[in-house]
């Protein structure tokens, strides 16, 4: 190759079922390009930039995403021979699908009947990524046809000896101070815009992402008792109004989101839309 300036038109079609990126502590989803330059009697020239892949999740084509939800929970506090009464706590969101950027206004509503006072609830923001590993390899597998186009397979395995690690990580958290006494009730409403994240996800065969709002109300005194409940929810690319604007922004976690290590590629911050609803 003669010295000056050589473009190659290099082209690649991405699968439309290939998976977002995504950047865990146990493991990652990372998209890159990796160009070597093959040199006669030298080392070779080798140049790698990661990008970023997301896959459309059109909260419009999702079912209940745009329905309301809700949850409640009753505990009860007291010993065998000391019933000290029910305390009962739900959490409404009016829909169940988000995109980054959104506003989550999570209605919170408790009735006390229960001796005890309550002092504050605390509202996070969980992530929670589930890690599947097999230790043996593929049992049986069969190829069927891709949605959209005939001519491409999709293979689907099976597998055994299965192993499962969960990793949590708190994305945010809302601390409301109260005073809520026995027979009191209160109707509260928070909201929580949605950072930069990956979209929920189950098309990775080994990570699977999931959202979810916890409350956790506590009481006063020494012997504190609290009560907790979880309520899932969506986070998508596509809003139903698709003609809003939005810029894309390294993930809430940046460069420090995994602490693995690859030989190839330094640490990697992806790009998520944020979407401008102000």
């Amino acid at each position: 190759m003669p010295s000056g300036e050589h473009i190659f038109p290099f082209s690649f079609q991405l699968p439309h079922w290939a998976p977002p990126s995504f950047e865990g502590d146990l493991g990652f989803i990372r998209y890159f390009i990796k160009v070597e330059i093959d040199r006669p009697w030298k080392f070779d020239d080798k140049f790698i930039t990661c990008f970023t892949v997301l896959p459309s999740i059109d909260l419009s084509l999702i079912p209940n995403s745009q329905l309301p939800s809700k949850k409640h929970t009753c505990e009860e506090f007291g010993a065998v021979l000391w019933k000290g009464g029910l305390v009962k706590m739900e959490i409404r969101l009016p829909k169940q699908g988000y995109v980054c950027g959104e506003s989550i206004p999570v209605k919170i509503l408790v009735d006390n009947k229960t001796s005890k006072s309550f002092k504050k609830i605390s509202l996070k923001l969980l992530q929670r990524i589930t890690y599947t590993g097999f230790r043996d390899g593929f049992v049986n597998s069969q190829s069927h046809p891709s949605m959209g186009n005939e001519k491409e397979k999709v293979t689907y395995a099976t597998r055994l000896n299965a192993q499962i690690r969960v990793e949590e990580r708190k994305i945010l958290e809302e601390i409301m101070d109260v005073r809520i006494e026995k027979n009191d009730k209160i109707d509260m409403e928070k909201a929580i815009i949605v950072p930069p994240l990956p979209p929920s996800t189950k098309t990775c065969e080994i990570i699977d992402v999931e959202y979810f709002l916890k409350a956790k109300m506590s009481t006063l005194g020494t012997l504190k008792s609290a009560v907790k409940l979880e309520l899932p929810f969506i986070i998508g690319t596509v809003p139903t109004d698709k003609d809003r604007s939005f810029d894309y922004k390294k993930s809430v976690f940046g460069y420090a989101a995994t602490s693995l290590k690859n030989r190839d590629v330094q640490k990697y911050a992806p790009l998520y839309p944020v979407y401008k609803f102000i």
